[in-house]
């Protein structure tokens, strides 16, 4: 395929800045918490403080105070969370109010 996949470490869960709306090369800057299941159905507790502590950092990088162009674009863009395979309700509850999202897409592939 051309197309970059924003694919992650298996057992974990990541945030990448996207500079660019076509993915030519794969994401430079990126942070992950090694979650340690495949499946966030086998921890949900622990999915929910590592998704909590990847958001407060998310959320910190996206208010700080330096500068740099792939910031700057990512402050004015905002966030794009990409939610687990068929999460329960609290799963998506926990993930919206720790990233502070206030539109939600829901999008399929079936």
């Amino acid at each position: 395929s051309s197309q970059v996949q924003l694919g992650g470490v298996p057992g974990a869960v990541s945030a990448s800045v996207i500079d660019s709306t076509a993915w030519d090369d794969e994401p430079v800057e990126t942070i992950s918490y090694f979650f340690g299941h495949v499946e966030w159905t086998d921890a949900p507790q622990l999915f929910q403080k590592v998704t909590g502590m990847l958001a407060t950092l998310v959320r910190r990088k996206l208010s700080s105070v330096v500068k740099s162009d792939a910031l700057t674009q990512a402050q004015r863009s905002g966030v794009i969370v990409n939610a687990p395979a068929q999460p329960s309700s609290a799963v998506l509850n926990h993930i919206i109010s720790a990233f502070e999202i206030d539109v939600v897409f829901v999008l399929d592939n079936d």
